[in-house]
């Protein structure tokens, strides 16, 4: 699984959280769109759905050297 290598943002205006991830080896930018959450819910859903973020990441491709996902990939 892989790993959170950077404190995840997110940003209300895009309705996107932020973050780095690190295969153990690599580090590699991300990011999923979260609609319609404060701040402080897009952390707390993130942070509790980790698990499932983290293997939509591994399912999902770099594009641009960013791996974008979304809830309804």
């Amino acid at each position: 699984m892989p790993e959170l290598s950077s404190i995840p943002k997110y940003e209300p205006s895009l309705e996107t959280m932020f973050f780095e991830f690190s295969n153990g080896v690599t580090k590699q930018a991300a990011s999923i769109k979260i609609p319609s959450m404060t701040v402080d819910e897009a952390t707390y859903f993130f942070n509790t759905n980790w698990p499932v973020i983290a293997g939509m990441v591994l399912r999902k491709a770099a594009t641009n050297a960013e791996v974008k996902l979304t809830l309804f990939d």
